[in-house]
């Protein structure tokens, strides 16, 4: 079976992978091995927050596809993986199973992302849309009075307050009460700047999500020092995540994968 969750970035991305690679044995494709007649080409090659990786488990194949920013960049990808669902035969490889992981925005700007994401289903025929933290089963039209089953797990985060990735990953953190008070520097720290936001280069935290990111990144510019020219991805990859509750509530959906096929 072959499952594509598509998600915002780098750190969706990463966390997503070692979740699946710990809790249900999935390994990563190392050399460039791919899906036949289904594996999704970039939106924009010159994007370098975008990103697609593969991943097997048996005869599930799985791929990660951090889609470079919010904007229309799900609608887009949203649109390659029905699109060649409808081109390519069951027997020649589709995606059986479709997970979209969102930033948790406003209420209003979430309701609207999920209208948005369900008119592209809708354009597929397909009548029923993603649920939040709910797998839905349904099936694709592709023509000529023939139907494909699939299956729809959509994952606002975090699942009942505003922010991203990285606040739930915050929250996660300050489970430990080593690392609590820190936490709350990290976000004293961020709130600060952005009270002061006028004494600085308007070139710093200039966005929404970097307001959102930073926290995080100020934790782990703490914590792990010596690791902060490693990258985002070896830093997050050292932290045990998977031993951490809010983190095991939150991808609790994702336990259809625990099992072979739909």
């Amino acid at each position: 079976m072959n499952s594509i969750i598509l998600c915002e970035g780098e750190t969706d991305q990463v966390l997503i992978s070692y979740y699946f690679i710990k809790n249900f044995g999935f390994e990563y494709y190392k050399k460039a091995k791919y899906f036949p007649s289904c594996t999704p080409k970039k939106l924009n090659p010159q994007n370098e927050s975008e990103a697609i990786w593969s991943y097997y488990r048996g005869e599930d194949n799985l791929i990660i596809w951090a889609v470079g920013g919010h904007d229309d960049c799900f609608e887009r990808a949203l649109e390659k993986v029905l699109y060649q669902n409808k081109i390519n035969s069951p027997t020649n490889g589709v995606y059986s199973r479709i997970c979209i992981v969102t930033d948790h925005d406003s209420n209003e700007e979430l309701v609207n992302f999920w209208k948005r994401i369900n008119q592209c289903l809708a354009n597929y025929g397909i009548e029923i849309g993603f649920q939040e933290a709910e797998c839905i089963s349904t099936f694709q039209d592709i023509g000529f009075g023939q139907r494909i089953p699939i299956s729809l797990l959509g994952l606002p985060v975090p699942l009942t307050e505003s922010g991203a990735l990285e606040t739930l990953l915050l929250n996660a953190l300050s489970e430990d009460a080593g690392n609590s008070y820190i936490v709350e520097k990290s976000r004293d720290v961020v709130r600060d700047l952005l009270d002061n936001i006028d004494k600085f280069s308007d070139s710093y935290l200039s966005t929404r999500r970097e307001q959102i990111k930073a926290p995080l990144a100020v934790f782990l510019g703490v914590t792990v020092p010596e690791r902060t020219f490693d990258g985002m991805k070896k830093m997050m990859e050292s932290i045990p995540w998977d031993n951490y509750q809010a983190i095991r509530e939150m991808f609790a959906a994702f336990d259809v994968f625990k099992e072979d096929g739909m």
